[in-house]
């Protein structure tokens, strides 16, 4: 597992998946550099976490 998506995993767990813009554009950044096996594996857990989560009209990026 690569240390950046390590980064990216604790933001998300942190945050519930509730993610500012600043935060999203932090996992967006982050994203790049994840390994072809976490992008095959791995990010589609965290950004399904983030869809969710965003969904829900209280959601922080509603809020900016």
């Amino acid at each position: 597992m690569t240390s950046v998506f390590e980064q990216a995993q604790i933001l998300v767990r942190k945050t519930g998946g509730n993610l500012s813009k600043d935060q999203m554009e932090e996992f967006e950044f982050l994203a790049l550099g994840f390994s072809v096996e976490e992008k095959d594996n791995a990010e589609t857990e965290l950004r399904n976490i983030i869809y969710q989560r965003q969904l829900k009209p209280d959601a922080k990026i509603h809020d900016q």
